[in-house]
């Protein structure tokens, strides 16, 4: 008998806890399609970006949007002069809503919408556009990178709070943030962004990788896919919110690659995880096979389904420092994660020498 795999994520019902990420694999109606028959439980689209709306009325951005074109040039020249016009691959703010809306006609299953900015403003009321569209919520990045050393840590997240506050009184579909790392205290923060209206924490961001050249001494940022496994920074953070936060929806989100992943992230306290790199890496089938994993796992250690094992999940304290002080004092020899060289050779046919 198959596990029943559903899960309960922002309010919103999913076939599983899968979560395909932001990407441009989402604006794609054939992959979109793929992700939903092998079993994701939603998508979250490719960005709409504050630089492609900050100069047009609110009112009505399908006219606009024909300016918007126009003007593409010129406003890649003037706003964002080192960035390459492929920044705004999701088509212009017409057809980002036409996609919102096709998908959610062709799938059925939840579409998520994903906006990335750094200010609040005129062009977060593109957000009643998206939910009259038929998105189901909305994913918004509006963290600024700010290098002003007058601005402290706290008017920076101030800042963020009232972006979120901002983009939460706009619309009634649910919204959830998508956080960087970089926070004293991610306990606190998430009280301040459940305040102001989020219904979901989004663990971490995917930021560039910096590639610096010796020769040409310059640093330039690389896009590039998250290694798999690399999840520590993840369950780092959603184990900080889930310690001492509110309880708010969580979803984890880097490195996320196994079922093995997958579980640790749930146990640490996410409600979801999202996947994006393997999705680059092994296609969709990817999905089906963490599914797949998932409902033997649970079988196997006597779960009727996945919402049973959130339910049972341990529950965690702020006891973390003390945790971390008999980790820290414990006189065993410590693991070295790097993996050791192989230093056996064989012939061609793989018998070793």
């Amino acid at each position: 008998m198959t596990t029943n795999c559903s899960a309960n994520y922002l309010g919103l019902s999913l076939n599983s806890p899968i979560v395909i990420g932001a990407c441009s694999l989402t604006s794609c109606p054939e992959t979109v399609r793929e992700l939903a028959i092998a079993g994701a439980g939603a998508i979250v689209l490719p960005s709409i970006f504050e630089e492609q709306l900050e100069d047009y009325s609110h009112d009505d951005y399908r006219v606009a949007d024909q300016v918007h074109h126009a003007a593409l040039g010129s406003l890649t020249a003037k706003s964002l002069p080192e960035v390459e016009s492929d920044l705004f691959c999701n088509g212009g703010p017409a057809a980002y809503l036409e996609l919102i809306g096709s998908l959610k006609a062709t799938t059925g299953m939840p579409i998520i919408a994903s906006m990335n900015g750094c200010h609040g403003g005129e062009w977060l009321h593109f957000a009643r556009q998206i939910e009259k569209a038929g998105a189901s919520a909305i994913e918004a990045s509006l963290e600024s990178c700010t290098t002003n050393p007058e601005l402290n840590a706290n008017e920076v997240e101030e800042r963020l709070v009232r972006g979120v506050h901002e983009l939460c009184e706009l619309v009634s579909i649910p919204v959830s943030v998508k956080l960087s790392p970089y926070h004293s205290n991610l306990g606190h923060l998430a009280w301040e962004l459940q305040h102001a209206g989020a219904s979901g924490l989004v663990c971490f961001g995917h930021e560039p990788t910096w590639d610096v050249k010796l020769e040409r001494i310059r640093a330039t940022p690389v896009w590039g896919l998250t290694p798999a496994s690399l999840i520590n920074p993840t369950i780092s953070g959603i184990l900080r919110v889930r310690s001492s936060g509110p309880r708010i929806c969580l979803a984890a989100s880097g490195g996320i690659s196994s079922i093995e992943d997958v579980i640790a992230s749930v146990i640490s306290g996410a409600d979801v995880v999202m996947i994006t790199s393997e999705i680059y890496r092994s296609g969709p089938d990817a999905v089906a096979h963490l599914i797949d994993a998932l409902s033997g796992y649970l079988g196997r250690h006597g779960f009727d389904s996945y919402e049973e094992l959130v339910a049972n999940r341990p529950r965690l304290d702020a006891s973390i420092r003390g945790m971390q002080l008999g980790c820290l004092t414990q006189t065993h020899a410590y693991r070295d994660p790097t993996p050791s060289p192989c230093l056996r050779s064989g012939d061609r046919w793989g018998h070793i020498q």
